[in-house]
């Protein structure tokens, strides 16, 4: 759990000690990768709940937008894999996985130098699949799709006119699924690196 508070508090200090660039208004897409880092959760159902844990994941997105001049709306399609790394301190098997459509809105704070820090929010859903995840006796194969939401910061470094790197960490969250008739809980973290292009 450390580790979850202190990533996203580095990265908003990393995010506020830098000074950003310029970029061209118009229309753009962005692929992402990076790590998904899923919180604790209680699977809870039948009178009993359960702690499960989970690996460091997978995170993948693809990102359209248009670019207003420091202000950007934007869709974003995602992915999240972690595999189950314990249940009641127990190691066990299976894994959630989270494919997601969000509406982005994000400010960029445009300067001088080639660096844009930015902050942004998004609303969608999320459609969150246990695969073959053992909790007691039941095994839970199911999926929900569910309200999502995310909050975003981030540091732009721009190559060019048309290209820029970037560092995104974003906490998603969503309301809580139910498998097989067992509620459960899901919080996470993602630290990713990405490549856009301006489409101008």
């Amino acid at each position: 759990m450390k580790r979850n508070v202190i990533l996203p508090i580095c990265l908003f200090l990393l995010v506020f000690s830098c000074t950003g660039a310029h970029a061209d208004h118009g229309w753009y897409i962005k692929g992402s990768g990076g790590a998904s880092l899923l919180d604790d959760a209680t699977f809870s159902g039948g009178g009993q709940s359960r702690d499960v844990s989970f690996d460091t994941g997978l995170a993948l997105a693809g990102t359209a937008g248009y670019d207003f001049e420091g202000f950007r709306i934007e869709a974003e399609l995602g992915l999240r894999e972690n595999d189950v790394n314990s249940v009641d301190g127990v190691s066990a098997e299976g894994n959630l996985t989270t494919n997601s459509l969000l509406v982005n809105a994000l400010y960029d704070f445009d300067n001088a130098s080639r660096l844009t820090p930015y902050l942004g929010a998004g609303l969608g859903g999320a459609d969150i699949l246990a695969n073959d995840i053992k909790v007691g006796s039941r095994t839970l194969d199911d999926d929900q799709i569910v309200f999502a939401y995310q909050l975003k910061a981030g540091l732009g470094y721009d190559l060019g006119k048309d290209l820029a790197l970037s560092l995104d960490y974003s906490y998603f969250s969503s309301a809580d699924p139910q498998f097989n008739g067992v509620n459960a809980e899901y919080r996470n973290h993602t630290l990713a690196f990405g490549l856009n292009f301006a489409l101008n």
